[in-house]
């Protein structure tokens, strides 16, 4: 009893080194270390502690570590049977040998022994199933959610402009209305996902939301996404037409450029937002393009975003109509 209780608490204790991309999940378990020790503690288990964190239970940020469910699905291949080697195949050995000992096999033994093998059975099952869905690549990437308004400051007057004179263009930051809006519906990831897997055409297991973060300008969310060879080999023939092979992020770029127009929709619809809002993929982001509000611009950049801007409203009206 006691060595798996000891492995799956020195494993709880490295918890942060088994999440690869998600920084937002190694936050949480950093800044909640006391209470994922506490729960492995009560609950004997560290996978079953993990899937209570990323619960989302209550839509409180306790339970919400954001890992995705194909992190979980990684991460349970392991851990899962981890537990079944050092602790349900000897818990079988000892009630066989206890059974033998005794020359009798009581309603307890044979109760504790059919459970472990069950345990045991589930385990491998669900080991072999998910190593059939092998061939599926995970692609981790962030949408971010933004405003685009913009507000054209320091201007000398048109004259001066066209002389070549810079202005300066500030995105707004969101308003208390806007941020109290996304923070209500931050926490409905799962009917999110399944409205963003009918856009795509998949299943809603191929498509899951993460950890998300607030910034002043909107919402970054961290995102997994099943593509497979089968996937990539229809785009290569359909769309791209190329002999090369085709990058399991270059469908997505390639998936995202088509539905641009339905994520603003969805996106704006869920979060019950504006026009201004926009939705855009990215594979990594920087310091400055997490932060980044304010650029100096020439008149035309300024008058691009504001066609920019415009259009993007134009198309709300039509898609509503």
């Amino acid at each position: 009893v006691m060595v798996p209780f000891i492995m799956n608490f020195l494993i709880a204790m490295s918890i942060t080194k088994r999440i690869k991309r998600n920084e937002s999940a190694k936050a949480w378990f950093a800044a909640h270390s006391k209470l994922f020790i506490f729960l492995v503690i009560i609950t004997g288990g560290c996978y079953p502690s993990v899937q209570l964190c990323s619960s989302n239970a209550f839509g409180s940020t306790m339970f919400s570590s954001g890992l995705t469910r194909h992190e979980l699905r990684e991460m349970a291949q392991v851990l899962i049977l981890f537990n079944v080697v050092l602790e349900n195949l000897p818990q079988i050995v000892c009630q066989i040998a206890y059974a033998a000992i005794i020359g009798d096999m009581t309603t307890a033994i044979i109760f504790a022994t059919v459970a472990s093998a069950i345990s045991v059975l589930s385990a491998m099952i669900s080991h072999c199933v998910h190593r059939r869905l092998a061939d599926a690549e995970i692609i981790g990437y962030y949408l971010v959610l933004q405003c685009e308004r913009v507000k054209l400051t320091q201007m000398n007057g048109m004259d001066s402009l066209e002389d070549g004179d810079h202005g300066s263009v500030s995105q707004s930051q969101i308003t208390k209305a806007e941020r109290l809006s996304i923070e209500r519906n931050r926490g409905r990831r799962r009917t999110l996902s399944k409205k963003m897997a009918e856009i795509f055409g998949v299943a809603p297991s191929f498509v899951n939301i993460g950890s998300s973060q607030m910034t002043s300008r909107g919402l970054i969310m961290f995102m997994t996404h099943s593509v497979f060879a089968s996937d990539l080999d229809l785009l290569q023939q359909k769309e791209i037409g190329r002999t090369g092979g085709v990058s399991p992020k270059a469908f997505i770029e390639n998936l995202y450029l088509v539905v641009s127009k339905q994520m603003n929709v969805l996106f704006r619809r869920h979060f019950e937002l504006s026009s201004d809002f926009s939705v855009s993929c990215h594979f990594a982001l920087s310091m400055r393009e997490r932060i980044m509000s304010e650029h100096t611009v020439t008149p035309m950049r300024v008058r691009i975003m504001s066609e920019r801007v415009i259009s993007n409203s134009d198309i709300d009206v039509v898609q509503e109509q």
